[in-house]
Order: C-alpha cells, then sequence, then structure tokens
C-alpha cells in the first residue's frame, strides 16, 4: 500500500527540509562541504525556496565564492582535474538556483557575484575538465537572462560578458558556443540590449564581422543548428535602423544565394527569417541629411550618416562594455526562441486552379475526391475555414485553412491581407487528433474546449499543427475529412498514386494556370523535373504530343508527353530480352523470368498469370493472358518488384525465445526533441518514438515542485515535463505500432518521497499493462520470451535486494546506494579523466515501492564477463556507455557476445554528445547488445541503420539474433568471424542501373543534380565498405549507371546494406539525395526496384534506384 495523504506528506517534506538544512549547515565546513554540494545540487529542482536558504543562512554564500576562488589557480597555468571541476560546478549550480529564484536574483547581482565566474569565461583549455566549467559558469548567465528581467540585461551591460560570449563565440566549442549565444541573443533581444549594440559604429561592425566568419564558416561546415541562429541576429539587427542601412552593404552574399538551400531545405522556421532578412533589407532606402537617396555603393557616406562621426553616447546613457567586442549568435534549439518568430508550417508551393474547360480529366479531382466517405466534410474543407494556429499559450494567430481543388492539399492563409504562408499535402499528415491531445493545446484548455481542438501530426520529425477551429461543427468537419483523405491515400492502387503524381507535376508547371502547357511552361518542367534536355529534343516531342496543332498540351496530350517523357529504356531492355515478340511476355516468357532472373524457384504458370491480373493494365492483354511493358514496369514498380523481401515485412521470426535473444528498438533521453544541453522536452518524443516500434524508452527522473516528479536532462537548460504526463502517453501509445512488450528505462534521481509518487503514477495509470510479478507468479532460470510478455510494460531500474527476496517480502524497506546505473555527468568526468580523477555516480535512498515494479530489468553494476558468468542472474543487466562498451568490444569481444547470449546489455551515447548526435549502433549489435539506445530526435547515417535493421519482422521492434549469438556453448569473435563452425561467407553483387525523379537538392534556378550512387556495408570490422557509381552529369530525372559493385560478406547474417544518393560536387561536400538501408537477409535477388527515403526517414516517392542483385559463394 503507497503512503499517501497530508500528514504523511508533510512529514515527509518535513524530513527533507531538516536534511536541507543540515546540508547547507555542511556547507560551512570544509569537511563536509564536498558532499553536501552535491546532495544540494540534486536538489535544487525540488526545493523551491532553496534560493533564499541558501541566500539568508550564515556563511553560506561564502563558502560557495570559496569553493571557486579555490579554483583560480588550477586555471592558470591549467592543471584543472576532473574531480575538481565536478565539486566547483556543483557550487555553481547551487549559484544558478539563487540567480534564477525571483528574492534573490536582485541581491545576487547587487553583490555582483556573476563577477566571480568571469575568470572561468576566459580560459581557452579544449580539455573536459575546463570545458564543463565553463558550460556550467555560462549556465548561471544564462539563468539570469533566461528570466527576461531588465534589472539583469542592465547589470550584464555594465561588464565584460559580452566580449566574453563574443570570444567564446569565435573560437570555443560547440556546446560553449551553444550557451555563449544564447546569453547574448537574449542581450540583443532587449530592446536596451539592441540600442547598446546599434549605439555606435565599433559595436555593430564587430558584431558584423563575427556573423560574417559565422556565416563564412557555416558554408564550409554546415550547421542548421548554427545557421538558425546567424540569420536570427541578422534578422534582430535588422530591427534597428541604423544596423539596417549598414547591413544592405555588409551581408554575406552566402545569405542571398543559394548556399544554404540545402541546408535549409527541411527548416522552414530560418528559411521564414531569412525571407524576413531580405525583405527588411529590400524595404526603403537611406537618404542623407540633405533627404537626397545616397547610393548603394558609396558604403564611406552610408556609415558616416548611419552613425554619426563622434560616435559618442548622448548625456544620461549609461556605460557599457568594451567597444567593438560584441556578439555572435550559434545554435540554440527553437524553444528558447518562442519570442521570435512564428515558424512556418512549410514550404511555399506553387498549386494552380482548375479553369473551366479544357484542363486533364484527371486534374477535376475534387469531384472524385468528394466522392469518398465523408463527402460533406471534404465540402466544407473545400470552402475554407477561419481557425486559430496555436504555438504556445501566448502564441495564437488567427490563420484561414482551406482544402485546394486537387482534393490533396491544404492552404495556410492570413487572415488579413489572404497572403498564403504555407501549403503542405494531406500525404505529409500521419494522423489527427481530437480535443486537447497535445502538449500545446493542453496548455490553453481553459481558454478552449476539447471540442473545437484538432491536431494535424506530420510524417517523420517535423512538429505537429495545432489548430483552434470556431465551432465543435467545424472541427469536427476538419477531422472526419482529414482521415477520409488519408484513408483514401491508403486505399490508393499503384496507378492511382502515378497518376496523382503526374498531376503534381502539371499544377507546377501550369504558370498561367489556364489549364494547358505552352512550350516555355514545358522547358519549366523539364528543370523542375531534373531533366536536362537538348531544346530542339524537347521541341520535338512537345510537337509529337501536341496532336491538335493548338501549340499547347491538354487532356491527353500531357499524359502522352509525359509517357514520352518518361520511357524507361532500362526495363524495356530486360522486357525484351525475356519476349518472345518484343512486344508481350506471354506466361511462358513471365515464369522463364521469375524463375531464372528473380530467382523464384520453380515458378508456376499460376503465379505468372496472378501477376498479369494484378498489374497488367489492358484487359486485352489480360484476355490473352500476356504481359505489356507497361504492365512490367508496374511489376517492377511494385511491393513485389521491391528489393526488400515482402515476406520478411511482417512477423516471420520465432517470437518464443528469451527477451536477451533479440535486438530490441531503443531510445535515449526519449523526452528531448532537440539538444541535451537547451533542447525542448516533450511529450512527443515518447510517442513519436513508439509509434516508430521502438520498444525501450528512457525516463529521466528528477524530483518536481508540488510533491510531483519530473523528465528533464538534470544540471542543464532544457525544459522540464511531468513524469505522470509520460506515464499517461506511454499507457496510451505503447502497442500502438507492435503488442511486443515496451521497457521503461528509469533513470532515478529522485528522493524517496518522489520515488513512490512515481511507484503510484506507474501502478494505477498503467494498470494492468505493467508487469509487476514475474510471470505465472514463478521465478524461471531465463528470461520469458517477446511472446510471453506481449502487451506487457516492463521496468528498468534498480531495486532492493534479489527477485527471490522481493517476491518472498524480505527485502528492505528502502536502500542506500546507487539509485541509477546511468549517471551522465558523472559520466563524462570519467570519459574525460584518469582513473584517479573519475567522478563517482550520485548515491540516494531507493524506495521499496519504485523496486517492486521491476521484475526481469534489475540493473546491477558491472564488474568484469567473469564475475556475472558466475554470479550474475538472468534477470539482472547492465548499462554502458559506447565508449565503455568500445572498450569492452576491443579488449573481449568474444566474451561481450557470450555474455549477451544469457543477459540483457543497454549501450546509450556518451555525456558529452550534448547535441544529441549518435553513435554507431553496428558496433553494438556485432557483440549482441540488445538495448543499442540511440537519440531518435537526431535524423543521419545511424538512425539510418537502426530503421533499417528494424524495417523487417513487421516493424514489431524486436529482431531476433543470429543463432551463433544466442548460445552459450558456442564462441563467436566479430573480429573474427571465420572463426565458427557455421561460417558461410557470402559474395553480393549489385548492378546499379538507373535512377527516376530525383527531387533537386538546390532551389537555384536552373540548377540540376549530378548523381551518383553509394553502396555502403554495415558488419563486422572485415564487412564494413563503400563503393561507388561514376556521377552522371545534369541528370536527375532519369540517369542510367550500369556499374556493378561487389562485396564480400564474412557475417552476412549481422550485415546492413544502404544506398545513398548524392549530388557530386568536386568543390564541396556531397549534397545528400536520398537513402534506403536493409538488412542482407531480407534482400530479394534479381531486377529489383529500391525506394528512396529523405534525410527525416520519410518517402519520396517515386525516387528509386533500379538495380539488379546477384548473391553467390566466393
Amino acid at each position: 500500500m503507497l503512503a499517501t495523504g497530508a500528514a504523511v506528506t508533510t512529514a515527509l517534506a518535513q524530513v527533507d527540509r531538516e536534511k536541507i538544512y543540515q546540508w547547507i549547515n555542511e556547507l560551512s565546513s570544509p569537511e563536509t562541504r564536498e558532499n553536501a554540494l552535491l546532495e544540494l545540487s540534486k536538489k535544487r529542482e525540488s526545493v523551491p525556496d532553496l534560493a533564499p536558504m541558501l541566500w539568508h543562512s550564515c556563511g553560506t554564500i561564502a563558502a560557495l565564492l570559496q569553493e571557486i576562488v579555490n579554483i583560480y589557480p588550477s586555471i592558470n597555468p591549467p592543471t584543472l582535474t576532473a574531480h575538481q571541476s565536478n565539486r566547483v560546478c556543483n557550487a555553481l549550480a547551487l549559484l544558478q538556483c539563487v540567480a534564477s529564484h525571483p528574492e534573490t536574483r536582485s541581491a545576487f547581482l547587487a553583490a555582483h557575484i556573476p563577477l566571480f565566474l568571469y575568470p572561468f569565461l576566459h580560459t581557452v583549455s579544449k580539455t573536459r575538465p575546463f570545458e564543463y566549467l565553463r558550460l556550467t559558469s555560462l549556465g548561471v548567465i544564462g539563468a539570469l537572462v533566461k528570466t527576461d528581467e531588465q534589472e539583469v540585461i542592465n547589470f550584464l551591460l555594465t561588464t565584460e560578458i559580452i566580449p566574453l560570449c563574443l570570444r567564446i563565440m569565435e573560437s570555443g566549442s560547440e556546446l560553449s558556443k551553444t550557451v555563449a549565444t544564447f546569453i547574448l541573443q537574449k542581450i540583443l533581444l532587449d530592446d536596451t540590449g539592441l540600442a547598446y549594440i546599434c549605439q555606435t559604429y565599433e559595436r555593430f561592425s564587430h558584431v558584423a564581422m563575427i556573423l560574417g566568419k559565422m556565416v563564412l564558416q557555416l558554408s564550409k561546415e554546415p550547421s542548421a543548428r548554427l545557421l538558425k541562429h546567424v540569420v536570427r541576429c541578422y534578422l534582430r539587427l535588422s530591427d534597428n535602423p541604423r544596423a539596417r542601412e549598414a547591413l544592405r552593404q555588409c551581408l554575406p552574399d552566402q545569405l542571398k544565394d543559394t548556399t544554404f538551400a540545402q541546408v535549409l531545405k527541411d527548416d522552414t522556421t530560418t528559411k521564414r527569417w531569412l525571407a524576413q532578412l531580405v525583405k527588411n533589407l529590400q524595404e526603403g532606402q537611406i537618404t542623407d541629411p540633405r533627404g537626397i537617396p545616397l547610393p548603394p555603393q558609396d558604403s564611406k557616406v552610408l556609415l558616416d550618416c548611419v552613425w554619426p562621426t563622434n560616435r559618442v553616447l548622448k548625456a544620461g546613457s549609461r556605460p557599457g562594455p568594451v567597444e567593438g567586442s560584441l556578439l555572435c549568435p550559434v545554435s540554440s534549439p527553437v524553444c528558447l526562441c518562442d519570442a521570435m518568430f512564428t515558424p512556418a508550417t512549410s514550404d511555399k508551393t506553387l498549386f494552380c486552379e482548375a479553369a473551366e474547360g479544357g484542363t486533364i480529366q484527371e486534374m477535376a479531382s475534387t469531384k472524385t475526391v468528394l466522392c469518398i466517405q465523408g463527402e460533406q466534410s471534404l465540402q466544407s474543407m473545400a470552402a475554407g475555414s477561419m481557425m486559430r494556429k496555436v504555438k504556445s499559450r501566448t502564441r495564437k494567430k488567427q490563420r484561414y485553412f482551406k482544402l485546394e481543388e486537387d482534393g490533396m492539399t491544404i492552404c495556410d492563409m492570413s487572415k488579413k491581407d489572404g497572403k498564403t504562408y504555407a501549403t503542405f499535402s494531406v500525404s505529409e499528415v500521419e494522423s489527427v487528433r481530437e480535443g486537447h491531445q497535445s502538449e500545446v493545446l493542453q496548455s490553453v484548455a481553459d481558454e478552449f474546449p476539447a471540442e473545437r481542438c484538432l491536431t494535424l501530426v506530420f510524417c517523420g520529425r517535423r512538429g505537429n499543427l495545432d489548430l483552434v477551429a470556431e465551432s465543435a461543427e467545424e472541427a469536427g468537419s476538419w477531422v472526419t475529412g482529414v482521415r477520409a483523405l488519408l484513408e483514401h491515400l491508403e486505399n490508393m492502387g499503384q496507378k492511382e498514386r502515378l497518376d496523382q503524381w503526374i498531376r503534381d507535376w502539371f499544377r507546377k508547371a501550369d504558370k498561367n494556370k489556364d489549364g494547358r502547357m505552352n512550350f516555355r511552361e514545358v522547358r519549366d518542367l523539364l528543370k523542375m523535373m531534373n531533366v536536362d534536355m537538348d531544346e530542339l529534343h524537347a521541341l520535338h516531342l512537345f510537337m509529337l504530343a501536341d496532336k491538335s496543332q493548338s501549340e499547347t498540351l491538354e487532356d491527353d496530350e500531357f499524359v502522352l508527353f509525359y509517357k514520352m517523357l518518361t520511357r524507361r529504356d532500362d526495363v524495356r531492355r530486360v522486357f525484351q530480352e525475356y519476349s518472345d515478340d518484343g512486344q508481350r511476355l506471354s506466361l511462358c516468357d513471365l515464369e522463364d523470368f521469375l524463375r531464372d532472373e528473380q530467382l523464384e524457384g520453380e515458378s508456376s504458370p499460376q503465379r505468372a498469370l496472378e501477376i498479369v491480373h494484378r498489374y497488367e493494365p489492358s484487359e486485352a492483354d489480360k484476355r490473352l493472358q500476356a504481359m505489356s511493358i507497361d504492365g512490367f514496369l508496374m511489376y517492377l514498380s511494385s511491393r513485389e518488384g521491391s528489393i526488400f523481401n515482402p515476406r520478411q515485412q511482417s512477423v516471420y521470426q520465432d517470437m518464443t525465445q528469451p527477451l536477451c535473444h533479440y535486438f530490441i528498438s531503443s531510445s535515449h533521453n526519449t523526452y528531448l526533441l532537440e539538444d541535451q544541453l537547451i533542447g525542448h522536452s516533450s511529450v512527443e518524443g515518447y510517442i513519436r518514438a513508439l509509434k516508430r516500434g521502438c520498444r525501450c524508452v528512457e525516463l529521466d527522473c528528477w524530483d518536481g515542485p508540488n510533491g510531483e516528479p519530473i523528465i528533464y536532462h538534470g544540471h542543464t537548460l532544457t525544459s522540464k515535463i511531468l513524469f505522470k504526463d509520460v506515464v499517461i502517453a506511454v499507457e496510451k501509445y505503447a502497442f500502438r505500432a507492435s503488442k511486443c512488450p515496451v521497457i521503461l528505462s528509469i533513470e532515478n534521481h529522485c528522493g524517496v518521497e518522489q520515488q513512490r509518487v512515481m511507484a503510484q503514477h506507474l501502478i494505477e495509470i498503467l494498470g494492468d499493462k505493467l508487469l509487476k510479478d514475474p510471470l505465472d507468479g514463478k521465478i524461471h532460470d531465463k528470461l520469458p520470451s517477446p511472446k510471453e510478455l506481449m502487451g506487457k510494460i516492463l521496468i528498468k531500474g534498480k531495486t532492493i535486494g534479489k527477485l527471490e527476496e522481493s517476491q518472498s517480502g524480505v527485502a528492505e524497506e528502502s536502500l542506500v546506494g546507487e539509485v541509477s546505473d546511468e549517471d551522465e555527468i558523472a559520466d563524462i568526468d570519467e570519459e574525460g579523466s584518469n582513473n584517479a580523477d573519475r567522478g563517482k555516480k550520485s548515491k540516494g535512498q531507493l524506495s521499496r515501492q519504485l523496486s517492486d515494479c521491476v521484475v526481469y530489468c534489475r540493473t546491477v553494476h558491472f564488474s568484469s564477463f567473469e564475475h556475472s558468468r558466475l554470479h550474475s542472474k538472468f534477470c539482472e543487466m547492465s548499462s554502458f556507455t559506447e565508449s565503455k562498451a568500445r572498450k569492452l568490444i576491443r579488449t573481449a569481444g568474444a566474451d561481450f557476445v557470450h555474455h549477451n547470449a544469457r543477459q540483457l546489455t543497454r549501450v546509450y551515447p556518451g555525456g558529452l554528445r550534448t547535441d544529441s548526435s549518435n553513435y554507431d549502433p553496428q558496433d553494438m549489435w556485432n557483440v549482441g547488445c540488445q538495448l543499442v539506445a540511440l537519440n531518435f530526435q537526431t535524423a543521419g547515417e545511424e538512425m539510418d541503420l537502426n530503421d533499417g535493421l528494424f524495417s523487417q519482422n513487421g516493424r514489431c521492434g524486436y529482431v531476433l539474433k543470429p543463432a551463433f549469438m544466442r548460445s552459450c556453448e558456442r564462441r563467436f569473435d566479430p573480429e573474427h568471424p571465420e572463426d565458427r563452425e557455421e561460417y558461410q561467407p557470402m559474395r553480393l553483387v549489385i548492378q546499379v542501373i538507373s535512377g527516376q525523379q530525383f527531387p533537386k537538392v538546390s532551389s537555384k534556378e536552373g540548377s540540376i543534380v549530378d548523381p551518383l550512387v553509394r553502396v555502403e556495408i554495415h558488419g563486422v570490422p572485415l564487412d564494413q565498405a563503400k563503393q561507388e557509381t561514376r556521377h552522371i552529369e545534369n541528370n536527375g530525372f532519369n540517369p542510367q549507371w550500369y556499374d556493378a559493385l561487389q562485396f564480400t560478406l564474412h557475417a552476412p547474417e549481422l550485415a546492413l546494406v544502404r544506398f545513398v544518393v548524392e549530388d557530386h560536387d568536386m568543390a564541396s561536400k556531397n549534397d545528400f539525395i536520398g537513402q534506403y538501408t536493409l538488412p542482407f537477409t531480407c534482400i530479394l535477388q534479381g531486377y529489383r526496384h529500391v525506394p528512396l527515403l529523405s534525410k527525416d526517414g520519410t518517402s519520396i516517392s517515386p525516387s528509386s534506384l533500379f538495380v539488379h542483385v546477384r548473391i553467390m559463394k566466393p
């Protein structure tokens, strides 16, 4: 029974406060100070009045300052150790608490305490102890500016914080740059700060110089995060008339051309900021004192006019920091810029309205779409609705939303001027939610009733669109209508999807919206489609298609032009090789093709007939039991013609093995949507991960206010969410994508009281889904299987006593020790220091109630593989940072495999990956680690591999490990895969034949990609390999290579094959176009299409590769 009631809560709170006072008193004694610093720093989030308690306690602030001053001798020369850094950072964490509290902030500033931190910001050492010291010092200043109080800005402008931040921005690490930019950006966003920076030419010019350096560096080493805030800083400067005039002369060319088009391809916020910046600089022109416009090239006259040559402060103006040393913005997450600009929903796209008469019949798609289920709702959407677009509790804008005539595009327009802000396709929407089913809408629940609210959830990592309709009926119409459109899309056949694609191109090409295409529009169409075609040849195709000789293409003429344009000579060559007459494939011809090329075994006439009836569009050919070239192409472009074996896309593996015999899709710091330092925490992180099939999510739990545990990345500026809200989301979404068991990895930093609250929430909210006892009430000698645990949620965490003791009730009521096996602050110290200086993981008291929620995933400290083999139980598991895991792989890879055949292992990113980057998961899979946790919010090669591995077996989140990794009797060493009995290497030969309809990567007019294809093998070290085709110049529409790439695989059961298409660039890094990753064991042989995915992992259909695959013994 859980402890509840006001009396018990009050008693516990009193005990906790007594401990707080005890630790505060212990700060006065050098002997007890270190432990007191550690314990108090952990409590700063959960004790609301800790700051006043510290400030008003005799000698406490002096003790904290003494800790800071004691470090000064270790700064120069730089001899700071990890232990020293960790200790002083705990003191700084308490000062951050004082700095952010409204009761102590003014006194904190009046005492000039921030000046004690400035020597730390002067350091330049790149070692981790110094980096940690700078980050935490900046965090104190960050806590000050985050309050948006005028007195903070006034104080900072009288100190050297701006030149210090500038120094860090120019030469610091990315982490330091992030927080320093946040501070400087807050100053710039303040009107006083902006006026001060733009007061003199020297100050502004220094800003412009550093920003220019940043832009130049970003053009060489692109970073969307950094670029976002460089652009935002320029935009804020353009709000000042003086700076705006000067920026017309000194804005870098890279921000005016398409240098960053690829980097910003998916970043609608920054693109909008950049567009607004350019617009600001284009409006108006500076004049001299007589009102005569100045020539733009005369920059000296310009600057002398904007900033008078005396450049002195007005009487009464406050003195400020060193002139000429100012700010340069770097990356910080969007959540820190909520007061800046409302992001656009998506890129603006051109769409045409169907003209009356003379349009292609397929273009009149509204009538067709309105006939599907939900006709009345779709008609309401087509008429348009005024709705509030909600970004936060304080950011709500009226927008006019309308379903376009194509029946697939939704337009977002301004209420005031009718300007279109964004359009998006229904195909980009994953689902629609009703009511207050997002954090944003929950925050305005007291203002808008649930029946008027809806949320559009987009595919990939794109943010949600939260809307409030004028009435419940209108909201219901949009919910019903969008769901009907999504169902229609889901039920679309292959031909319908192709028709939709043709319609999209027609709308893009029909610039004058008359329902016809003239030759000029055809030329533009070719450029949009990545085709570099000779103009005479293009005119020839145009004239052939213009049957009416009207010098325009309409109706069937456009379809004919499209077919000539998309003629697949590569497929025709294969077709004619097997066709007796070159016109059709008989059933016998098709049988031969399926048997000899596609290697489908003894293909029967019945199988060939099934394919004819399924894919042949001509009824006449169906009656002849034959297949035309169109039907053959439809078959090769279908799911059956894909490189991924469709039989392995459903659950096909044995699901009765112990949990430790499976790779399990796992997420790290699931709550974060951005970086690990100042990023946004959200319940949406859990929803997205679970809907992608992730089966292990992480909850980083800390004591929160009002007795409610919170989740966030401790000791950082990341936002916080309630533990309870996360558990509610898990209960709702855990088994939407898969019925296989979900593991909640608890990183516990809470005190006993809030641990009991955690246990209560888990039990009450999850109900029967929570596994609280061993299956059948019996303790077996091995872990249960996914099949036995279907629909169950398991808790991973520390426990009191062993499984037998907890079941018999003889375990202690509480336990003092390490309450979490994953302390990332300690991990940073461990990764960056020698053994003598390694940080210790935090210790605390563990609640019996929370311990009893843990059954099969009981985390224990790892000593050695030998110790685990002799003493560890099947239900015990350990967690490793990536660096610790790699060390074990290097020194004892075979032992690691053997260990993972008996027990679960979790690997997670190192603490220094605060940008939410990922490590290579393949190294961990090679030794059988099951829970290889990645930052799901960060797209890239590592997540491509994760998605590729778990794309099989019904995307259920569990993949059975190879037999040689599941046996405790066999030994497998990934460094020597040949040393095993069943060793059978394979040779993979892939002929890359052609590509189809690649998307453009540059918005520059006339730009056409030069594609190349790289095939990568990810597996054991001996199998790691990459090979590329040559690049094809100026053809992203239908390039052809016929290049053969060969690989030898020594452990094919572990290999992943990744296809990458890039735009070749001799002068800089190639631009990414698309990729596709799949397990080697899921590859089908023969002529196959490879569907391409975006960097975000979403489909970019109809972009694909056409390949021929052969797998054989070497």
